[in-house]
């Protein structure tokens, strides 16, 4: 998750315009829209499972609109993370924020005890989505992506080592609160930097096939997971599937232009 939000900060404009952000939002918005659209019938199953009132009902249409159902919270989280990158982006301080923010996230999520809400204190747009877009901005600045390969894939190797540490250490430590993770966004940085040094060419857009992916997976999962007991099983079955239908959607203009 982390590299989707590292290319957004990384493609932005360096010095972004009102005339920008516009764009932005409603390009994204209308992507968001879009998914919210297919996924809807998923949505209300979840909406009328609960107990409530009208008006509850109505709160809580608006409270997952917000949030994103399951994995679409990703999108709220970009869309508000790259408007206040608009308005900070000049500002003297914007690495400290970024990074105080990230840590507070990170501190939030070990602290605060796992409930349905607890998650929106950390994984947002505020602590989450903000933070990383300004990764991605700083990447671009400082020119990271001309380092030579050596560094770069050190770098890589090391950040990557200091991940599986990270995460050995938290399951040894019985944490499972895993989104905010202090190694992540490096490797992460890293990977998309190696991307771009790359010559190997492709014949599709990787972007609109990694984000197809990325929203077509959850449909899979729901779809197979019924059926599928192995949970290494259904992880591959779902994979190859989404990668299968991103790819050949991709050929499709009405797909292309409403959900990538």
């Amino acid at each position: 998750m982390p590299f989707f939000f590292i290319a957004a900060g990384y493609y932005s404009p360096s010095n972004p315009m009102s005339s920008d952000i516009k764009k932005n939002f409603f390009r994204l918005t209308c992507l968001y829209i879009a998914w919210c659209i297919f996924y809807l019938p998923f949505e209300i199953s979840d909406i009328a499972m609960k107990p409530l009132s009208a008006s509850g009902y109505a709160l809580e249409s608006l409270y997952i609109l917000v949030k994103g159902w399951r994995h679409l919270w990703f999108m709220p989280a970009l869309i508000i993370g790259m408007v206040i990158y608009y308005f900070l982006h000049a500002h003297k301080r914007l690495y400290l924020i970024a990074l105080s923010l990230y840590l507070i996230g990170f501190i939030l999520q070990l602290r605060i005890e796992h409930g349905e809400y607890s998650i929106l204190f950390y994984r947002n747009f505020l602590t989450f989505g903000f933070p990383q877009i300004v990764l991605g901005a700083a990447l671009k600045q400082y020119r990271l992506p001309s380092m030579t390969v050596y560094p770069r894939v050190s770098l890589l190797l090391f950040f990557t080592g200091m991940l599986c540490a990270e995460g050995c250490i938290r399951l040894k430590l019985g944490i499972y609160d895993n989104d905010l993770l202090l190694f992540a966004p490096l490797v992460a940085a890293f990977i998309f930097m190696t991307a771009l040094g790359s010559d190997f060419k492709i014949n599709f857009n990787i972007a609109s096939t990694a984000s197809g992916i990325y929203f077509f997976h959850y449909f899979f999962y729901l779809a197979l997971k019924p059926h599928i007991a192995n949970q290494l099983a259904l992880f591959l079955s779902v994979a190859f599937i989404s990668v299968f239908f991103s790819l050949s959607l991709g050929k499709v203009k009405f797909y292309r232009k409403f959900f990538t």
